[in-house]
């Protein structure tokens, strides 16, 4: 497609103005990546020997994360998984003051604010203990129970869908919850805001235990990879994650958007004959149909319902890596995690009591997709699999108060 270059402007939902972006996007595709061995092969030069490491480059239904070269080196970690199987999940919902489970996912602007800050408020400060103290009491507990697994993980990490809304969680929780301990209670910022600000930057979280922090809250993508957040004793400083947002891609996103083109264009490069005589005509035929792509991206669904059965599963393939990569910060050195998932749109149907499905519960449709991985045609891929995401799954389809249909 060339070079991306342009403005978006996005209005505020409560008409109180806008803002307008400036984005380009240089148009070099990942199938360079691929092919970077064989980049001089036209002169008959050796190019050059090129090693791919990473342990979420296998995930077959995923255009942000999957490589489309098949692996030929597996590593496998020296640690037993057995302290990570001890791990535990549980979907979580909570009531709001209006008595209905509260739902984050899927509304935007001032009424999503309002839900950030509703439910800050069901798991801090609606009755004592509250949710927030039973989890540290928890942890307490599992220290004096297993401490070689627990010692200094009495800690808790707050997955926001931004760095905006865990400034707005991390000012509710210093409102409603240690009030007057400010200093343990943070949020997350970028390595380039301003210094005057409060937080943790980013690329300081890994001296977070010289602090006094017991609860920080960031976005999702923020703790992705990149940075290991180890205690003293160079084990996951964090003893619970919780979820507080379902994550869902940005209908807007242009980085989603390229990622996408990027994978429609790798399954039809070697396509090349499409009916037209010279290759010249050949390569415009190829962009025209990309750019019939790009335009259907821009205007794909926002609403998990909505989603057809290719593009759910498109889903839950890359919300499945970008979770576990996250839940991994919490199991570094071989230990276990509590896990909660508090939006309700995690397992809407779950929290009425009712049996939730793949089109309902992207935790669910987490768990299809994964399972089909482990039934894989080819040996080296079930392998893979459940090397990369067996754990993830075993925890998964035992998650407390998810109700649905195990095949």
């Amino acid at each position: 497609m060339g070079n991306l270059l342009g403005f978006l402007y996005k209005a505020n939902e409560n008409y109180q103005g806008g803002k307008l972006d400036y984005f380009r996007y240089v148009g070099v595709g990942r199938y360079l990546l691929l092919k970077f061995p064989q980049l001089f092969s036209v002169d008959e030069w050796e190019g050059p020997q090129t090693i791919l490491i990473s342990g979420t480059s296998y995930a077959p239904d995923s255009p942000a994360y999957n490589i489309r070269i098949p692996p030929t080196i597996l590593l496998r970690s020296r640690d037993s998984n057995s302290a990570i199987e001890l791990s535990q999940f549980s979907a979580s919902p909570q009531m709001g003051e209006n008595q209905k489970y509260i739902s984050i996912s899927g509304i935007r602007g001032e009424q999503r604010s309002r839900a950030i800050a509703n439910l800050i408020r069901a798991i801090s400060a609606q009755q004592r203990p509250s949710f927030l103290d039973d989890i540290f009491q928890d942890l307490r507990d599992k220290e004096e129970e297993n401490y070689n697994l627990w010692e200094d993980r009495e800690r808790i990490l707050l997955i926001t869908g931004s760095y905006d809304e865990a400034e707005l969680a991390t000012a509710q929780l210093k409102q409603r919850y240690l009030v007057g301990n400010f200093e343990e209670i943070q949020s997350l910022r970028r390595d380039n805001s301003p210094a005057h600000l409060e937080g943790i930057r980013r690329g300081k979280i890994q001296e977070l235990k010289d602090t006094p922090v017991k609860l920080i809250s960031g976005p999702l993508m923020a703790f992705e990879r990149g940075h290991n957040i180890l205690n003293e004793r160079q084990k996951a400083a964090f003893g619970t994650i919780l979820f507080l947002i379902r994550p869902m891609p940005v209908p807007d996103d242009w980085q989603t958007t390229v990622r996408f083109l990027n994978n429609w264009a790798l399954s039809n490069i070697e396509e090349t004959n499409y009916g037209q005589n010279t290759i010249h005509e050949q390569a415009d035929e190829f962009v025209r149909q990309a750019f019939v792509q790009l335009i259907n991206l821009t205007g794909r669904t926002s609403s998990f319902r909505q989603l057809d059965e290719n593009e759910r599963k498109v889903l839950c393939a890359t919300q499945a890596v970008t979770i576990w990569q996250v839940i991994g910060r919490g199991v570094r050195g071989g230990v276990p995690i509590n896990v909660h998932f508090l939006d309700a749109k995690f397992a809407p149907n779950s929290a009425q009591g009712i049996e939730d499905d793949e089109t309902r519960s992207l935790l669910v449709g987490i768990i299809q997709v994964i399972s089909a991985w482990m039934n894989a045609a080819r040996p080296y891929q079930r392998t893979i699999a459940r090397e990369l995401y067996g754990v993830f799954l075993e925890l998964l389809t035992h998650t407390e108060f998810l109700n649905y249909e195990q095949y």
